[in-house]
């Protein structure tokens, strides 16, 4: 299944939804993941957009949850995936920190490895998604604070790779390999040659990002790979935040070029 991550098309999603929804839909997209900020009356809105994505043959298998989520108690932000869950059927939610050092590793790693305990039961998912200051080195020996995160998440926390930043911090596929037991969905994200070398995430230019299959991140030697992820779940999503162009036209090169990898 290949999908869109929606965070990307926000500004062209508030202009016009509908005919953006149905551009994707048009190019043979079949998936969607949203982005929802779980603040107050957002969950109304969500259920509206939600139906509309059903109507147009859009699945969801996993909504982004907001980063903003960080200091909130475990228990609370469970009662709202599990009121989403019962709203939607959706069962997969994933979370970004952001975090370099140690200490806000092990404050995520435990917030989200109390939030997957208390959903467990009712066969909810917690992943992470990973941007590129994550694989830093946050402790001794080395470890990154990828590594500190997920000691102190447990194993019920897995990845959603992201292999573009992943690959902008390092070695995208030394990192896969390092977590496979843990990825159940991938984000694929590409950049032009010289992005690894002098960019990080907040200083990366539109110019920068290139349609998936186009630049230097390793998609085809991540993707040959799948099946030795065995908690993956099929879902391969394009995470186009930017563009030097048209962002849907990148998006639809992206779509093809996975289309002819994945076959």
């Amino acid at each position: 299944m290949i999908g869109v991550q929606l965070f990307g098309l926000s500004d062209l999603l508030k202009k016009d939804r509908a005919a953006t929804l149905q551009r994707l839909r048009d190019m043979g997209i079949e998936a969607v993941e949203p982005y929802l900020p779980l603040k107050k009356d957002n969950l109304a809105d969500f259920e509206i957009l939600f139906d509309e994505l059903k109507d147009l043959g859009l699945s969801v298998p996993s909504i982004h949850v907001s980063p903003s989520l960080f200091g909130r108690q475990a228990a609370k932000i469970s009662r709202e995936l599990r009121l989403i869950q019962e709203k939607t059927s959706i069962s997969v939610f994933v979370f970004s920190g952001m975090f370099s050092r140690e200490k806000s590793a092990q404050k995520w790693g435990r917030l989200l490895g109390d939030v997957s305990k208390e959903v467990r039961s009712n066969g909810i998912t917690v992943l992470y998604h990973n941007h590129n200051m994550e694989f830093l080195p946050a402790a001794d020996g080395g470890r990154t604070a990828l590594d500190v995160f997920f000691d102190a998440a447990g194993n019920d926390v897995k990845l959603q790779l992201d292999i573009g930043w992943a690959g902008i911090a390092g070695d995208e596929i030394a990192f896969a390999e390092k977590n496979a037991d843990r990825i159940v969905e991938i984000h694929c994200k590409d950049f032009y040659e010289g992005a690894k070398e002098k960019y990080s995430l907040f200083t990366m230019p539109k110019s920068m990002f290139a349609p998936i299959g186009e630049g230097v991140i390793k998609t085809k030697e991540i993707l040959s790979r799948r099946n030795t992820f065995p908690n993956f779940n099929s879902v391969v999503l394009i995470d186009q935040d930017q563009s030097a162009g048209s962002l849907l036209e990148d998006i639809e090169t992206g779509f093809h070029n996975l289309k002819e990898i994945l076959s």
